[in-house]
This record gives structure tokens, sequence and C-alpha cells, in this order.
């Protein structure tokens, strides 16, 4: 499996920036993965939810958008990679990726930093959408 965070296109940007339930959604499954990830992370944080708790929610929140948008097709392509990058660390917590595994540590530690990043950009960009919309709101009202 090739470990690549992707970036929503323009017209799912479009449709969260005017579904606030849809962009709430899909910044939890951010946060979510995010959550999942970042033990292993070169700087890494502490989760706030348990794994099985994040895998729970991750499933739950994988059937939020329909599975034919794309939405819900790149949602679940990350999903799946992030589950993929978590397992090739363990699930037993440990910071190094197992051994056994095809690709060398440093490479992998590369990839997860960078799939991070790529998820916390998509964050940002999610915000400014919703923090334009709402300055937009102002100006009308």
């Amino acid at each position: 499996m090739e470990y690549k965070f992707e970036a929503l296109g323009e017209n799912s940007l479009e449709l969260l920036e005017v579904d606030v339930r849809a962009r709430m959604s899909y910044i939890d499954l951010l946060a979510l993965m995010h959550d999942l990830l970042v033990p292993f992370a070169t700087e890494s944080e502490r989760s706030r939810f348990t794994v099985e708790e994040v895998f729970h929610q991750l499933s739950n929140l994988a059937h939020a958008f329909p599975s034919e948008s794309e939405i819900g097709i790149i949602a679940r392509a990350n999903i799946a990679c992030a589950e993929s990058l978590h397992s090739e660390f363990g699930r037993g917590g440990q910071k190094e990726p197992q051994k056994n595994r095809s690709r060398k540590p440093w490479k992998l530690q590369r990839v997860l930093d960078g799939f991070l990043l790529n998820l916390l950009k998509e964050y940002d960009l999610i915000r400014v959408i919703s923090c334009r919309r709402k300055s937009f709101r102002r100006v009308v009202i």
C-alpha cells in the first residue's frame, strides 16, 4: 500500500463550505486519524482517545458520507491509510515500526509525519473556508 494522504478536491471543499454537518463530520474524521497516528510521530503527543475508541468512531464517521461521493471515497482511502500506518507501528504503542516490515523505519517515520502534516493542512484549509463563510454572513446581514 502506498501511504499517502489524499486531499479533497474543489467540489468537495465547496460542499463542506455550505454543509455544516458534513464539515463537522469531516473535521472529526481528521481529528480521529490524527489521534490514531500522533503517538508515533517524530514529535509525538498523547492521544485523547483509546485506540479502540478511535477505530470505532472512524468506522461510524466513514458512513457519514455517501460511498460514491468524492468526500466518501477520499475519507475511506485516508482512513485505510491511517489504519495501515498504525498497524505498521504495531498496536502495542511502540514508537518504532515493527522490524519485519518492508520499509526502513526512518522512511516509514517520514511517511507518517508527512501524512500528519497533510492532514493538518487539510484541517486548516477547511477552517479557513469555515471562517470565510462566517465573515461573509456578517457582511450580508
